[in-house]
């Protein structure tokens, strides 16, 4: 999976609050837009068009991450996190 689009994780920082990221399908097409896989000569990453999820982020005090998945679901059907919610420490 990747993140849908061009994205800066960078920017993200404890005043962003929490953010939202669709995730797609990463595929390999050739210059004439046939599937191949990465290690076929001449081969370029392509986003498919159906969402496969959405990742929920937040930076927290202390170098910490709260993260959330989403599977199956749009940025639009998730409001915030749940219960299954982790947080990583850097």
């Amino acid at each position: 999976m990747v993140v849908s689009g061009t994205v800066n994780s960078a920017t993200i920082t404890k005043a962003s609050g929490a953010v939202k990221y669709e995730l797609r399908r990463l595929n390999y097409v050739s210059k004439n837009g046939l599937g191949g896989n990465m290690y076929e000569k001449d081969m370029r990453p392509s986003q498919t068009e159906s969402i496969e999820g959405v990742i929920l982020l937040q930076v927290l005090p202390g170098e910490k991450l709260k993260v959330e998945k989403f599977p199956g679901k749009t940025a639009a059907q998730v409001s915030g996190f749940t219960s299954a919610v982790q947080i990583y420490k850097r």
